[in-house]
């Protein structure tokens, strides 16, 4: 439970636009993840982590056309 407030601290600090490209990252992470549990759980991030308010439709549409390179866990 510490990590995650760590988490949610971090992303409080970040800039309008670092939040944008995070907030963009964890769509593209969404998209390509297949196991139900990992893809529920960046499914809720925005929510749970106050990203959801920077989330652009272009964005949206952006993360399902890009895909993580294999060489990333």
């Amino acid at each position: 439970m510490k990590a995650l407030e760590g988490v949610a601290a971090v992303v409080d600090r970040l800039s309008d636009s670092q939040r944008a490209e995070f907030q963009q990252l964890i769509e593209v992470m969404t998209a390509g993840e297949t196991d139900t549990g990992r893809r529920g759980f960046l499914e809720a991030f925005p929510d749970g982590f106050g990203l959801a308010e920077c989330r652009r439709p272009a964005q949206v549409q952006d993360a399902r056309r890009t895909r993580i390179p294999s060489s990333m866990p």
